[in-house]
């Protein structure tokens, strides 16, 4: 086994995936050529939490935030603007916009995100992972032949990580990957120390399943 574990969420959660796979096709030629026939790149395990792995056609959402990312400096001069209101409005805009998002989250996004600087980088980010994932065929086929060694969270709700790729990565790699449906989960986990403990406690379930069945 490997004590390796790559973890990502959304988007970062295809990126971990990905970047295992090609580090391990880069690795190839020198395990053919070295008496060890298996690397580190063979063995670590891969946690995918809600991950964002291919674009989606059929969601307004997707659509709609693909053609605002065309021109970021739109949301970019938005996000400026917001951040000329007073500090303790913002907070309130933020949480009536998502009422997932506690309060002390609110006021790291408030002071801190609220920048044309940052708003035009998460947008031009935004329009290269469309272009990127638009299109783009999910590889099962390596999946499967990885199966054993990842694991997968989804949630309600979710457009990112949607129900029907859910269903998919069931009946494309369970029971030999680690795959859940968490009612309690949201996408946006990390801005509520509930959900984020509950996490941490599912890549602990994670580990220690694949720990004694991955070899």
């Amino acid at each position: 086994g490997s004590s390796l574990l790559v973890v990502g969420h959304s988007i970062g959660g295809f990126m971990a995936l990905e970047a295992v796979k090609r580090w391990q096709a880069s690795e190839k030629q020198k395990r053919r050529a070295s008496r060890h026939s298996r690397h580190v790149s063979d063995t670590c395990r891969i946690f995918a939490q809600m991950p964002y792995m291919q674009f989606d056609e059929g969601s307004p959402k997707q659509l709609r935030l693909e053609k605002v990312a065309q021109r970021p400096y739109i949301p970019a001069a938005f996000a400026q603007c917001l951040g000329l209101v007073p500090h303790f409005l913002t907070v309130r805009l933020i949480r009536l916009f998502d009422k997932n998002v506690e309060a002390e989250s609110a006021r790291h996004v408030a002071g801190q995100l609220l920048s044309y600087t940052v708003g035009h980088n998460a947008f031009s980010l935004a329009r290269d992972e469309f272009k990127s994932l638009r299109r783009k065929e999910i590889d099962w086929q390596w999946l499967k032949g990885e199966a054993a060694r990842l694991g997968f969270v989804f949630c309600p709700g979710d457009h990112w990580s949607p129900r029907h790729l859910h269903r998919a990565t069931e009946e494309n790699l369970a029971p030999k990957s680690w795959v859940r449906f968490e009612p309690r989960q949201f996408h946006g986990f990390v801005t509520r120390h509930d959900s984020s403990h509950h996490m941490a406690e599912l890549t602990r379930d994670f580990l220690g399943d694949t720990s004694s069945s991955f070899n």
